[in-house]
């Protein structure tokens, strides 16, 4: 339940980011001095826009070739996210081994929902030929974007202030213990 709350609300499950703002990601582009760093930092600051990426590069490959089923499948995405929670509040019952029953409507039965959806989608995109296609030429415009997009200013600053800050925590944890290890030495 908590987990579908946060994501709605635009937090980042297992510590991916969503996405950046897309006016962001579209910003400057210029040929890389250092090409492998500007890649690494690339692909960890867009990689929620990547993965978007590559999503709708999968889908749409997938809808040439399957167009009446991707239609279904996203409908009922559309309609697993989209829905008034009242649309979920059905009494499913599912018997467990040991006895006893688990509730499965309400919040969780969207989230199951929304899972077992995206899960479909992601699959429609590798199991057709031009899905694999669209997702192939979608991880070659992300290596192309990932060299060639400059970092704005402003987020380097904040890597070094946030690098300077973390040596100098560690710094001076290593002299504290330094200064505790000459104490029990005298």
């Amino acid at each position: 339940d908590e987990l579908l709350r946060n994501t709605l609300a635009g937090q980042a499950p297992a510590g991916v980011e969503l996405s950046q703002p897309w006016p962001e990601f579209f910003a400057e582009f210029r040929y890389p001095d250092h090409p492998l760093q500007r890649l690494e930092s690339n692909l960890e600051r867009y990689v929620g826009n990547y993965l978007n990426i590559v999503f709708v590069a999968g889908i749409t490959g997938s809808f040439v070739g399957r167009p009446l089923f991707l239609t279904m499948l996203c409908s009922l995405y559309i309609i697993a996210l989209a829905a008034p929670p009242e649309v979920f509040d059905v009494q499913l019952v599912l018997p467990q081994r040991y006895g006893g029953c688990r509730e499965l409507g309400g919040v969780r039965l969207r989230y199951m929902l929304v899972v077992l959806l995206h899960c479909a989608l992601w699959l429609s995109g590798l199991t057709t030929e031009l899905g694999r296609r669209g997702l192939l030429g979608a991880v070659a415009m992300i290596i192309l974007h990932g060299l060639a997009r400059t970092r704005p200013w402003t987020s380097m600053v904040k890597e070094k202030v946030t690098l300077a800050t973390a040596c100098i925590d560690i710094v001076t944890f290593a002299s504290a213990m330094a200064a505790g290890l000459k104490k029990k030495r005298i």
